[in-house]
């Protein structure tokens, strides 16, 4: 094992002994959520391997990976899940990894003059939900390797038109 793996594997172990999960330290609200979550699952670090050894049972078998590429996406979630920052696509991954099946998330803003506007999304399957955006990244990746597409995240006109 690696100092780095050590490192993280320690990160990992602090992580799950806190009461709270450090969910006050989190500096994204994805992360905050989803270390509530933890901490109402009573992920322990023996839940914590646990879970993974499950979701990498997981992706083998529905993302038809090698141990490699397993071992690689482990590693990877490993990381993600220590930092204090999530993104979106993370924080629908860490679901799955917690065992979730699907997620509502629902958003009421409110105005300073009293209105509010109510916003919801749901993703009814996480699993395709995630292999369907792992799809399209890899079609964007061979378009822009064929040079077919420039950059598909980012718009090449400042007004965010795409074309110039």
């Amino acid at each position: 094992m690696s100092k780095n793996e050590k490192s993280r594997l320690l990160r990992i172990a602090e992580l799950l002994k806190s009461p709270d999960k450090k969910y006050t330290s989190a500096k994204t609200i994805f992360c905050r959520i989803f270390r509530i979550f933890m901490m109402e699952e009573e992920v322990d670090d023996k839940k914590y391997f646990r879970l993974m050894n499950r979701w990498k049972r997981k992706i083998a078998k529905t993302e038809e990976l090698t141990s490699t590429q397993v071992s690689s996406n482990a590693s990877n979630l490993m990381k993600e899940l220590e930092r204090n920052t999530m993104t979106p696509e993370t924080f629908i991954k860490a679901l799955q990894f917690l065992g979730c099946s699907s997620v509502e998330i629902k958003v009421t803003a409110k105005y300073p003059d009293g209105r509010s506007s109510h916003n919801n999304m749901t993703i009814d399957d996480i699993d395709e939900y995630l292999l369907s955006l792992k799809h399209e990244r890899n079609v964007n990746k061979e378009k822009k390797r064929k040079g077919g597409v420039k950059d598909v995240d980012k718009p090449s006109n400042p007004d965010g038109t795409g074309d110039k």
